[in-house]
């Protein structure tokens, strides 16, 4: 496991005076693991289906899963004022009706961070008689809108 396959190995003549360099061309595949949530959203949800998330998960999720649509690329401050508060509201647990995501933002999933959510928000969020959990791990879980 992890050895390397020489494909070719030369010899080549080094008439400098001065110094060693050494050439390697490397092939290798980069290999997440299958329980990454980008992977988990990709393989089970409909394609260009819209995730509510906070805007420091968007990076991630746009650079490996462009399956998705996601609410926040830019600055939240981009949205109407109304979306914005609403959204601000959200994060930190302090909107009681959670199931505004699905006619506010057409979303379908929600993206709960673990590192950017306030622990109120996340309970309100799995409480909700709007959401069902799919996925969980230890940074973050994936709700439904039902």
């Amino acid at each position: 496991r992890n050895k390397p396959e020489v494909k070719e190995t030369k010899q080549v003549e080094w008439k400098k005076e001065h110094g060693t360099r050494v050439e390697l061309d490397l092939e290798g595949t980069y290999q997440k693991g299958g329980q990454s949530v980008d992977e988990y959203l990709k393989q089970t949800t409909p394609e260009k289906s819209i995730v509510f998330h906070s805007w420091s998960s968007f990076p991630h999720l746009f650079y490996y899963n462009t399956h998705n649509y996601y609410l926040v690329g830019l600055d939240p401050m981009f949205m109407t004022k109304e979306k914005r508060e609403i959204y601000d509201r959200l994060l930190t647990g302090n909107e009681s009706n959670v199931c505004i995501i699905k006619e506010l933002f057409n979303a379908s999933y929600v993206l709960l961070d673990a590192t950017t959510y306030y622990p109120e928000a996340i309970k309100k969020f799995e409480q909700s008689e709007c959401t069902t959990v799919k996925y969980v791990n230890e940074y973050c879980e994936v709700l439904s809108l039902n």
